[in-house]
């Protein structure tokens, strides 16, 4: 689903079906008008949910970067793997974090480390690739790896919320298919 930004985008809205929009909403109305990175933004479908001059987005694959400047938006080709994230008063990442482990933890400790004020995590607790049915679990891993190897793990909503936890996420809020954690930087 990484190879082209259409394939991405009707992907996602086959997964999430009617609850597509509400996804994006209910991170949107978290940033509470802050400035935004969309962190592995993808299409830039977040940006559709908040004002143009609040949204910024990164993403390691030059297509989808290429889409969403050719829509006008503020996105550049970045490795969060090995580069820093630029400082922003609010970094989001939406259904992609379980694509880093085991160095998830090393991707969220820079998260906090470049936001501002506050940081949004959403990520799937219902996934096709830990479904029963073997065949669409096997699947979804290779379509939803975006660097040519299958992502193994997922989050359940046990794992998610411990992990959200340990890093200090104050509010951990369901959301359909997700949980989304918010954790607010103390000054």
């Amino acid at each position: 689903m990484f190879w082209h930004p259409a394939l991405y985008r009707l992907t996602v809205r086959v997964m999430y079906g009617t609850g597509f929009h509400r996804r994006y909403q209910a991170v949107a109305d978290l940033t509470d008008g802050l400035e935004t990175l969309d962190v592995c933004c993808g299409d830039g479908s977040l940006a559709n949910y908040l004002p143009k001059n609040q949204y910024r987005g990164v993403d390691l694959h030059q297509i989808f970067v290429s889409h969403c400047q050719r829509k006008g938006l503020s996105v550049m080709q970045l490795n969060i793997q090995n580069e820093p994230l630029p400082k922003t008063p609010c970094l989001v990442m939406m259904a992609s974090l379980y694509q880093f482990i085991p160095q998830h933890k090393k991707i969220v400790i820079e998260l906090i480390r470049s936001a501002e004020h506050r940081v949004i995590i959403s990520e799937p607790i219902q996934n096709l690739a830990t479904g029963k049915n073997s065949m669409v679990a096997w699947l979804a891993k290779r379509l939803a790896d975006p660097v040519g190897g299958a992502a193994p793990y997922r989050f359940d909503e046990q794992s998610l919320r411990i992990f959200f936890d340990r890093f200090g996420f104050q509010r951990i809020i369901p959301n359909g298919r997700e949980l989304i954690g918010v954790l607010d930087k103390i000054s």
